[in-house]
Order: structure tokens, then C-alpha cells, then sequence
């Protein structure tokens, strides 16, 4: 599955493991699904 993921998402996961973003962001690192990003994407995430 191809997701674009919101900043939001990508933070709360990473500061709440347990949570539903947190299950996307394990499902990202384990490869059940594929961050797609372009340029505008890219710049919200630095």
C-alpha cells in the first residue's frame, strides 16, 4: 500500500509508539507499506 504521510502523523508516532500513528509508523519501517513523497512533502518533513 502507498501512503503519504502528514507531519503530524509522522511525530505523533514517533512520540507515541503505542498509538494508532504509532502502528503507521511501525507498518512504514517494516515495510507493509511505501511512503510516496514529492518536493512539497519533502520540505514539510525538515
Amino acid at each position: 500500500m502507498k501512503v503519504v504521510l502528514d507531519t503530524n502523523v509522522l511525530v505523533s508516532g514517533l512520540l507515541a509508539p503505542f498509538g494508532p500513528c504509532g502502528e503507521i509508523v511501525r507498518m512504514l519501517t517494516s515495510a507493509e507499506i511505501t511512503l510516496c513523497a514529492d518536493a512539497r512533502v519533502l520540505l514539510g518533513y525538515t
